[in-house]
């Protein structure tokens, strides 16, 4: 088995949504296993180890303006982890407005689709790649009041599987990851009320993400997971 550390050490990688959470978590390991990390964030920190972009991944110029700075930077990438994305509002659908509705979409599957095909031709550039999408458990299953986002996360799983069998040709690997519950920002937004103490730190579940990466291979390309199952391993 081949841990992430070997896979990714001085290899290009690049993380959104890595200003906090789990995008954060991912990007402080990888950067910590030696790999050449870029993240990108709606704001992004000056003060990082490793370069950090301001990216709206619902934007077409800014994603690609992200692409850019990659392909100076390192020409290639080896793994994409896009964790960006938005919680929108806990209420039942009937009563969330057209423009909030469409802005969930817009971050969550729109910016999905715009890192993902922006960053593929780096990906087929590089050695054994691997795009992971960010998914939910309300993206399996729809749950009340989950709202735009479990729709989102709907169109996320979809987009996951289609790219994995359009890309099988270029040997580019795409999966498609539930977290589960994590002490995050996000979900303290979305349980109020639930004690984080309770739930894997933000640094434990991109360590387990990161060790499935790290050993993954192509015949595993399109599969659909959740990080709780093998954390339990």
């Amino acid at each position: 088995m081949t841990t992430f550390s070997e896979r990714y050490r001085g290899r290009p990688v690049l993380v959104t949504g890595s200003s906090r959470g789990i995008g954060a978590a991912v990007a402080e390991l990888l950067h910590e296993a030696g790999a050449s990390v870029i993240g990108c964030a709606r704001v992004a920190r000056s003060n990082m180890p490793f370069p950090e972009y301001s990216t709206d991944v619902r934007d077409a110029a800014s994603v690609a303006s992200l692409a850019t700075h990659v392909r100076k930077a390192h020409g290639a990438l080896d793994l994409v982890v896009h964790c960006a994305g938005v919680l929108g509002p806990r209420r039942p659908l009937a009563n969330v407005d057209v423009d909030t509705f469409r802005e969930v979409l817009d971050i969550n599957v729109v910016g999905s689709f715009l890192v993902s095909t922006s960053m593929y031709p780096l990906l087929m550039l590089g050695a054994s790649p691997l795009l992971v999408l960010m998914s939910s458990s309300v993206g399996r299953r729809g749950r009340a009041t989950w709202g735009p986002y479990a729709v989102s996360k709907h169109g996320v799983e979809g987009l996951s599987t289609t790219l994995a069998d359009e890309w099988q040709h270029d040997q580019i690997g795409v999966w498609c990851v539930n977290p589960g519950g994590t002490a995050t920002p996000m979900r303290a937004e979305a349980m109020p009320d639930e004690d984080p103490t309770t739930l894997p730190t933000a640094r434990e579940v991109g360590a387990a993400l990161l060790k499935e990466c790290g050993d993954f291979d192509l015949r595993k390309s399109g599969l659909s997971w959740d990080i709780r199952d093998v954390m339990a391993d």
